[in-house]
């Protein structure tokens, strides 16, 4: 891994990000191994998106067909 920062001595120790070590396993780090086989980052926020999409549009048709039968 590449340190975050430039150069340790520009920075004070708690501003340096702790080692892998140190991060508890439960804590979800977005790499490719933690990501499904054939699945990558790209992928995951393209479905995220799509699903997004579809339940804001299935919503805007449910409230306008609402409002169409409380107008008429």
């Amino acid at each position: 891994r590449l340190p975050l920062f430039p150069s340790h001595s520009q920075y004070p120790s708690h501003l340096i990000m702790p080692i892998d070590k140190d991060i508890p396993p439960e804590l979800p780090l977005f790499n490719e191994s933690r990501t499904p086989r054939g699945l990558s980052q790209e992928k995951l926020s393209l479905y995220a998106y799509i699903i997004f999409a579809s339940v804001f549009m299935l919503t805007f048709f449910a409230l306008a067909i609402a409002f169409f039968f409380i107008v008429l």
